[in-house]
């Protein structure tokens, strides 16, 4: 999710806010991202609760909004206009998360032995990111224990 994400954005983060909500079983349930660049809001959010497994991004710009859901549905939002495209569920997720062509410029660059071609400039910044939201799930369940303690 949060890789797709940054590799979709053309603009460096501003600011991020993440939630991660998890099981009793200490298993992810729920986690929601909202990244801000100077021309984009993007908000992400997985859910697993019901077992369903759903992602969805939804990215703002003053052009329009664009959405896509579960990887098989994109809409693109202007003014009043509304434009969906699916995708078979059994599409290549290299295509489906954008990282086909990356995977071509790669290799392409093995192939010339030139790297000009690549955009790996934050190939770690979504690790980053998630490392981040990891400490700040650790931090609020911290503090909520505390409270709890404190009453």
């Amino acid at each position: 999710m949060v890789d797709t994400a940054v590799y979709l954005l053309d603009d460096s983060i501003q600011t991020f806010y993440s939630d991660i909500y998890e099981t009793q079983e200490n298993l992810l349930e729920t986690a929601l991202l909202k990244l801000v660049t100077k021309q984009t809001t993007t908000l992400l959010s997985m859910d697993t609760k019901s077992g369903a497994s759903q992602e969805n991004y939804q990215l703002t710009t003053e052009s329009g909004t664009y959405r896509l859901t579960d990887l098989t549905q994109f809409s693109t939002q202007q003014k009043a206009q509304e434009q969906v495209e699916t995708f078979d569920d059994w599409e290549n997720t290299l295509v489906k998360r954008g990282f086909y062509p990356m995977v071509q410029a790669f290799l392409k660059s093995l192939e010339t032995r030139r790297t000009d071609g690549l955009r790996q400039d934050n190939v770690y910044l979504s690790h980053k990111i998630c490392t981040e939201m990891l400490k700040q799930t650790v931090k609020k369940e911290h503090a909520i224990k505390q409270l709890v303690v404190s009453l």
